[in-house]
């Protein structure tokens, strides 16, 4: 997927990363948590270079609702960033602020997104 996005083969990009994210969800495994967050976050990167970032919000807060239940922190604080940023470019700073009221963000161990969160909320 990485190098398909470096290539610049966005449409190919696409399919590939709809099969991936559809794979580990499918998969559901608790060692695949760090690799499936890369995915996420690759995932979203496509869909907003093809310009189809709304597209995919609902997909997105579906994939955040499973990593809550399966207490998947990483997954969490990167697809609430994900979230953030899809609505911040979007303009919808409105659904960005309800969304950082209903939510907690995990502090583990991810400080790099902890660094994102901050950021997207000022």
């Amino acid at each position: 997927l990485i190098h398909l996005i470096k290539l610049n083969d966005i449409q190919r990009s696409q399919k590939v990363a709809d099969n991936l994210v559809q794979e580990i969800l499918d998969i559901n495994r608790r060692h695949f948590d760090e690799i499936a967050a890369i995915v996420y976050f690759f995932y979203a990167r496509v869909y907003e270079v093809l310009g189809k970032s709304k597209d995919i919000r609902e997909k997105l807060f579906d994939i955040y609702t499973f990593t809550c239940v399966k207490k998947d922190e990483i997954g969490q604080s990167t697809l609430l960033n994900l979230l953030l940023r899809n609505f911040i470019q979007t303009k919808n700073y409105e659904s960005a602020l309800n969304l950082i009221s209903k939510t907690n963000f995990p502090e583990g161990k991810n400080h790099n997104e902890l660094v994102r969160y901050l950021f997207y909320t000022g």
